[in-house]
């Protein structure tokens, strides 16, 4: 029987095609979640609101790509588990150390770091970013614990709960709490914690098997990889940089409306793009 099916319908019949719709599933239905809310949340804020929080999220996004040195992707290639294990726990280390000196850094001179930035109220969101960078840190890093052990389900969960948990938490925020960008900002972090929380629960193998001289085995593993920071850091930085850029720009030309309303479009436009490419990316990527 399967000698009569034609050679262009094969590979939509094998497992990795089966990935790909699964990945691609939970990716749309999480940026659909986040485009279609979009309309309901410009009557609870208003463009100014829109412009800090892109500035707000531009920064951690290109943040979070940096705090993990990229080991976040060797995480696919040690034979066992352990090792791999090894390599997740030297990213959270590097995470969580990575936040505790952002936050002294903007503790100490929030006065100087805001006054780079030419929005009004941007002061007032330093304080949450190496929060947020933490949890999208932590989020990629889980997300690859999955890619790994093919786990693409929870991968696909995870996601989808991120985006309705952030759209609810911050329509709740901004109707009945703060309408601000403020309220942006928390109900941002809260559907990341969600996702955190979600793909430590449900991820096979994370707790398993703690090996004694976790700190010098995390150590080994980072000195072993140590190409991925090293090549692949300033790369990925840079790519995320430069997707930025626009927002970063505009927000010396123009007021943060503006910059609110150019993020929102960027957005839509780039949604074909991130659903296909993402969902393939990291079905080739395992």
């Amino acid at each position: 029987m399967t000698k009569n099916v034609p050679d262009w319908i094969r590979p939509l019949q094998g497992r990795f095609f089966q990935n790909v719709i699964l990945l691609f599933s939970g990716t749309a239905i999480s940026q659909v979640l986040l485009v279609i809310t979009v309309p309901v949340l410009t009557y609870v804020f208003l463009p100014d609101d829109f412009g800090r929080f892109s500035i707000y999220a531009a920064i951690v996004a290109v943040a979070a790509e940096m705090v993990t040195g990229k080991y976040e992707l060797s995480i696919m290639l040690p034979r066992y588990d352990y090792q791999a294990r090894s390599l997740l726990r030297l990213c959270q280390g590097l995470t969580l150390a990575s936040a505790a000196i952002a936050m002294a850094v903007i503790s100490l001179w929030a006065d100087t770091i805001a006054a780079l930035i030419p929005s009004p109220g941007i002061k007032e969101l330093l304080f949450y970013i190496p929060v947020s960078f933490a949890a999208a840190a932590f989020i990629q890093t889980y997300t690859n614990w999955n890619l790994r052990k093919k786990q693409f389900a929870i991968i696909s969960k995870a996601r989808v709960s991120q985006s309705g948990i952030t759209a609810v938490a911050q329509l709740a925020i901004g109707y009945f709490a703060i309408a601000s960008s403020i309220g942006l900002v928390l109900g941002q972090i809260i559907g990341q914690i969600a996702a955190c929380l979600l793909l430590l629960s449900f991820s096979k193998g994370i707790r398993e098997g703690r090996p004694r001289k976790t700190l010098e085995r995390s150590l080994n593993a980072g000195r072993r990889y140590k190409d991925f920071p090293q090549y692949m850091l300033l790369a990925t930085t840079l790519n995320g940089v430069v997707v930025y850029i626009p927002i970063f720009a505009f927000s010396w030309a123009y007021s943060s409306a503006v910059v609110g309303l150019f993020a929102m479009s960027q957005r839509v436009i780039q949604l074909p793009l991130s659903l296909i490419g993402r969902s393939i990316g990291e079905a080739y990527f395992q």
